[in-house]
């Protein structure tokens, strides 16, 4: 670390002549000087391994990660031993998907640095984190020169990836739907919510002792009044989300009065029902998803 530091600090006496060759001799032999940070620097860095402690990781989305993404840093000198880096500088970032994270830490004594993710917000089943040298952490931002950025991004930095295998969280449903009083076998609302949930990535499962999330639903159809041959009736429905790891109720919302129309009581029941199903997808599931997710 120290070393990178030296020869960064090294670039500012000669910035103002970068424009000459800038050669001198040194030990008999002609050198540009410039040239000579450079590829000290870049030496540097060739030397230096980063090495991931575990390169594929499980993962849900909408929850943390269950330990911390972790990452070994080595040196290999001139001949050939490998020494652990303390202090090192890295930055961490999600080259696909995405998460709420600490992106910049330094190793420890032993070489080793953590980086915690506390949520993972993207929805794609495969999923890439990145932890390079953070080169920008050996100078000072306020002040950093044109020529000494330009060489930072020139330079080939030691980096490391790790693979996210990330899995939707566990459902279990509870619901009932009922027309006029009756409990109804085919139901709308369930499905729906099924079908628009699982291209979200959720998962859904039997039991409920196994499950991330526990979702009720309660739908009443209600005989409403007969205008002209047509038949109007009104849908009710709540809709609650239990965080069945910590029991409590993460989400709650109802939809009122949803009316549906057709030749009987009967068929304008299971309209209106059909028209809650497809407000729960419109308006309820994006408010559940931002809510399970934040």
């Amino acid at each position: 670390e120290k070393a990178l530091l030296f020869y960064l600090q090294a670039i500012n006496p000669i910035e103002k002549y970068a424009s000459n060759t800038l050669e001198v001799t040194f030990q008999g032999s002609n050198i540009y000087l410039l040239n000579e940070i450079y590829s000290s620097i870049q030496f540097l860095l060739t030397s230096i391994e980063l090495i991931p402690v575990q390169a594929n990781i499980n993962a849900k989305i909408g929850q943390p990660l269950k330990k911390p993404v972790q990452i070994s840093a080595l040196f290999t000198d001139n001949s050939g031993t490998e020494k652990s880096i303390a202090n090192l500088p890295l930055k961490f970032s999600f080259t696909r998907g995405g998460g709420e994270f600490i992106e910049s830490v330094r190793t420890d004594r032993s070489g080793l640095a953590r980086c915690l993710v506390s949520k993972i917000t993207a929805t794609d089943r495969l999923q890439m984190m990145k932890s390079e040298l953070n080169m920008t952490s050996f100078v000072n931002q306020d002040s950093l020169s044109f020529l000494v950025q330009s060489i930072i991004n020139s330079l080939a930095l030691p980096s490391a990836k790790f693979v996210l295998n990330v899995s939707g969280l566990s459902v279990f449903i509870e619901s009932e739907e009922k027309l006029f009083g009756k409990k109804i076998s085919v139901q709308h609302i369930e499905p729906a919510l099924k079908n628009n949930l699982s291209d979200k990535g959720f998962i859904f499962i039997d039991n409920p002792a196994g499950a991330d999330l526990m979702i009720k639903i309660s739908a009443v159809a209600k005989r409403g009044s007969e205008i002209y041959g047509m038949y109007s009736s009104f849908t009710d429905l709540t809709i609650s989300v239990t965080d069945m790891n910590s029991g409590d109720e993460v989400y709650k919302n109802s939809l009122h009065n949803v009316k549906g129309i057709d030749l009987t009581y009967e068929k304008g029941g299971l309209k209106s029902l059909e028209n809650a199903a497809k407000n729960v997808i419109s308006t309820l599931i994006p408010e559940l998803v931002k809510r399970i997710q934040r």
